[in-house]
């Protein structure tokens, strides 16, 4: 979840009662809120995420053993 999604919700600003109706890809504010360029209450879920890099296994083990490696040149 993105910085804007955290600062919103810690704000209070996400409507918590969700009808049977509601479009479970939105988001609803009890405000509204810019997007792009328009004041909106539904904000698209898709909005709120960040792009994260993901690591297989043998990544995540070079990037450890280069920090080890790191780590004992500094000692």
């Amino acid at each position: 979840m993105s910085d804007n999604c955290v600062k919103l919700f810690k704000d209070g600003l996400f409507e918590t009662e969700i009808a049977e109706d509601d479009d479970p890809k939105l988001s609803k504010m009890k405000k509204d809120v810019v997007v792009g360029v328009k004041d909106t209450r539904e904000v698209d879920n898709d909005f709120f995420l960040v792009v994260v890099k993901i690591f297989d296994h043998q990544q995540l083990q070079n990037i450890l053993l280069v920090l080890i490696k790191k780590k004992d040149n500094i000692q």
